[in-house]
């Protein structure tokens, strides 16, 4: 496994919220890595809930991180180093409540810390209920984002958990759109 301090390929921060698409990540990891790119994967504690952290070590080489009071190695900041060194901040799946606190500042966990500390380009994949994502306040918070130069995608129409049928986006966007998105940001697309 190769050294992440002194490994020169361009680092993507793959967030990941407590949603059923989390297995999707998975993919998304996949396709980063494809294209010669260091995939650190964050998760939220409900993020871990839905796909266990050894899933994604097992994907990347990389531990993931969850607990932002656990750093990796003594005298490291991971949300400060791990934000400060990323070329891109990808969030998927995100939650309405992950995308609620990055609006509004609110930094709880290790995935919030992070948009909060990154000056690397955010790209937010929703996924939720589409009662959720239609809601006024989600589509409110989306749009304030969108404002500051946070890019999104998705989400989609599609079945959802539970075979919820009543029509409405907020299946999770492809993950092979995701990954084209993501390298267009980096400028690799």
């Amino acid at each position: 496994m190769t050294d992440p301090h002194s490994d020169p390929r361009p680092l993507v921060l793959l967030g990941v919220t407590g949603s059923i698409a989390a297995f999707k990540a998975c993919d998304i990891a996949r396709g980063l890595m494809e294209h010669d790119l260091r995939v650190q994967v964050i998760l939220t504690e409900s993020g871990a809930r839905f796909i266990t952290p050894l899933t994604f070590h097992a994907l990347t080489g990389i531990p993931p991180l969850v607990d932002m009071f656990d750093p990796p190695e003594p005298r490291q900041v991971p949300h400060i180093e791990l934000a400060q060194s990323a070329a891109l901040y990808l969030i998927a799946p995100c939650t309405a409540n992950v995308i609620g606190k990055i609006t509004h500042g609110l930094a709880d966990d290790l995935v919030s810390v992070i948009a909060m500390a990154t000056r690397a380009p955010i790209l937010i994949a929703p996924a939720m209920n589409p009662a959720m994502y239609e809601s006024r306040i989600v589509q409110e918070n989306e749009a304030a984002l969108t404002k500051r130069g946070i890019h999104f995608i998705g989400p989609v129409e599609g079945k959802l958990a539970a075979h919820w049928e009543g029509g409405g986006r907020g299946r999770m966007s492809d993950p092979g759109e995701i990954v084209k998105m993501a390298l267009e940001l980096l400028g690799a697309g």
